[in-house]
Order: structure tokens, then C-alpha cells, then sequence
């Protein structure tokens, strides 16, 4: 009778512990669904005439967090990104499958490392050949993270690094928000 108490217990405990919700990264609404087929994602983009752009967060992310509730609600990041951009999110700790730019599968995760993401939140632009253009690790205020955006949707990456695109930014608006 005592190992039948012991095993019921056991039993409803366990059940409470699976029965928890996965944890969920914030998800917005301009984040494009799509089943991380990079190929796919990319060729989505181009058609779109959109630059595709991987957010890389993680859950409980504390300036993931703050990148959705600060910068990711301001209106000029929001109109510039739905309109040049084609964002998608990915979990650097997450298992779904991923088919990364050179057709090779892997869980989100490995797909993260792939692309040697350290650090949440972590936003990679890539061009129409699946070549990272410019990275953007950490979290930033939407004067800088809309900068982030016009320094590869207008090319400055091609010709001068971010923090010079920054200083003319400041200078020709008078300083930062």
C-alpha cells in the first residue's frame, strides 16, 4: 500500500512538472512565420524586395525584453523595418529544425552557433545571397537600431563602418532621441 501511495504521488507530481507551458520568446507582430528555411526565407525576401534580417533571442533575455518593450514599439523602427525588412526570429536554444542558406538542416540552436551567435539579442542582415552583411549584438535604442537598418538598406556597410554612419546621424539631427 505504502509503494502504491509512493508511486501516485510520484505520478502527480511528474504530471505537474510536464504540464507546465513551454516558454515562448515575445513574438511581434511584423515577425514574419515561416519554417527557417533560410533558402526559402531568403528567396521570400527578394521577392519581396526586402532585406532578410535574423532576430537571434533567447527566452528571459532581460535586453531582449527591453529591445521588444523600448525599440521594437517605436514607430519610425517599426515603419522602416515592415517596409524595407523581412525579420524572422530564431531561439539560439530552440530545437526546431533549420535549413541554413547552403541546404544543410539543423535545430535552431546549431544554427545559431553556425552563424557564431554569442549574445542576445543578436539582429544579422543578410544580402540576396545569404551573405551577412552587418551584425548588430546587444541591445540598442531605436536611434541606433533604425541606423543599424539604413546602414545596410542604403549600403553605407560598403563604404564606412557604423559608428561613422552614427556621427553624421548625430550631427545632421542635432543629437540622439
Amino acid at each position: 500500500m505504502r509503494k502504491l501511495f509512493i508511486l501516485l504521488a510520484l505520478v502527480c507530481v511528474l504530471g505537474v512538472v510536464q504540464s507546465k507551458p513551454a516558454a515562448a520568446l515575445t513574438n511581434e507582430p511584423f515577425f514574419k512565420e515561416t519554417f527557417l528555411d533560410m533558402q526559402e526565407d531568403l528567396l521570400t525576401a527578394r521577392e519581396s524586395n526586402q532585406i532578410l534580417m535574423l532576430f537571434f533571442e533567447q527566452e528571459g533575455c532581460p535586453y531582449c525584453k527591453q529591445l521588444h518593450e523600448t525599440t521594437l514599439q517605436d514607430p519610425k523602427v517599426r515603419t522602416y523595418m515592415e517596409t524595407y525588412f523581412y525579420p524572422v526570429q530564431v531561439d539560439i536554444f530552440g530545437a526546431r529544425e533549420s535549413v541554413d542558406f547552403d541546404g544543410k538542416t539543423a535545430p535552431e540552436k546549431q544554427f545559431a552557433r553556425n552563424h557564431k551567435v554569442m549574445f542576445t539579442p543578436t539582429v544579422v542582415y543578410f544580402n540576396a545571397k545569404g551573405e551577412e552583411l552587418f551584425r548588430l549584438s546587444g541591445y540598442w535604442r531605436p536611434f541606433h537600431f533604425l541606423a543599424s537598418m539604413r546602414f545596410v538598406k542604403e549600403g553605407h556597410y560598403k563604404s564606412k563602418n557604423f559608428q561613422d554612419l552614427i556621427r553624421e546621424l548625430v550631427r545632421q539631427e542635432g543629437g540622439l532621441e
